[in-house]
């Protein structure tokens, strides 16, 4: 099968940041204007100080587990917007509402909304819409296999060079059904 996308360079520069639309599966690992590039070198610094890589392969997949959890956190402040973003429309729905009950049908404001009535729509609304939370249960089942993948190939090849027994295949028991 032919691979996909462009292949001059040009054609890869135009599209390098692409992936910057779908941000928390984006492969650049800081976001400009919404990340850090400060945090994500201290993060990175983190995982190559307590996972003690050796070697081009073992660098490798800690850089994998280094973006993979940043991704992650990325994930986690997504859905935090989401359900803000779902409370803000649920307080704004209700006012748009009881503005309309108040113009066209007579009823007073403040019989149309009460703090009961406020409080019962914002839990409702934590949430997310269900095509929200489809993504983000998506993106996370992918990023977790994505970790663990590389968390247990790190592993074998740590246990390899220290002299122990490593296994040849792992059963991944969370995976999706066939």
């Amino acid at each position: 099968m032919p691979k996909r996308g462009p292949s001059t360079p040009a054609g890869k520069a135009a599209v390098r940041l692409n992936a910057v639309r779908h941000a928390v599966l984006s492969q650049t690992p800081v976001l400009p204007d919404v990340e850090s590039e400060k945090d994500w070198q201290q993060h990175r610094a983190r995982l190559f100080g307590d996972l003690n890589p050796e070697g081009a392969l073992e660098c490798s997949l800690v850089e994998r587990i280094a973006l993979t959890l940043w991704q992650h956190q990325r994930l986690v402040r997504y859905q935090s917007a989401a359900t803000v973003q779902g409370a803000l429309d649920a307080v704004k729905s209700m006012g748009t509402a009881a503005i309309y009950a108040e113009r066209q049908l007579g009823v007073p404001f403040d019989d149309t909304v009460n703090d009961e009535t406020i409080e019962r729509r914002v839990l409702e609304s934590l949430i997310p819409k269900e095509e929200t939370l489809r993504k983000i249960i998506r993106y996370e089942a992918h990023l977790n296999r994505q970790l663990y993948q590389a968390l247990h190939e790190l592993e074998a090849l740590q246990d390899r060079r220290h002299g122990r027994d490593a296994p040849l295949a792992r059963l991944d028991l969370n995976a999706p059904p066939s």
